[in-house]
């Protein structure tokens, strides 16, 4: 196996980890609010008016009360579903369902 091709594997490992995902999102959200900075400067004033600082506010804890919710429902759900393949399923099992994609996405 090429050097190449063992850091592509490892890396790949390391991707299906929830708390690298976490990590990467977080690491996104940051850089996001550090870019709207920069681009609130460059749009023009028209349309800096347009969208009031309230509206804007009050939007964003609509979408991140939603975000809580189903964040909450889906860590019940998978807390659950651990807790069903740990005493029923081999740990081969186990493994893949925490290594999921779509859940670790949905989280």
């Amino acid at each position: 196996m090429t050097l190449t091709r063992k850091w592509l594997r490892v890396l790949r490992g390391y991707l299906r980890m929830l708390w690298v995902r976490v990590t990467g999102m977080g690491l996104l959200a940051v850089v996001t609010v550090g870019s709207s900075q920069i681009i609130e400067g460059l749009l023009p004033q028209e349309v800096q008016n347009r969208i009031s600082m309230e509206s804007a506010d009050r939007l964003l804890n609509i979408i991140a009360s939603a975000m809580l919710a189903v964040t909450i429902f889906s860590l019940t759900v998978m807390v659950s579903t651990y807790q069903a393949t740990a005493s029923q399923f081999t740990p081969r099992i186990h493994q893949l369902i925490r290594e999921d994609a779509i859940t670790q996405n949905t989280l």
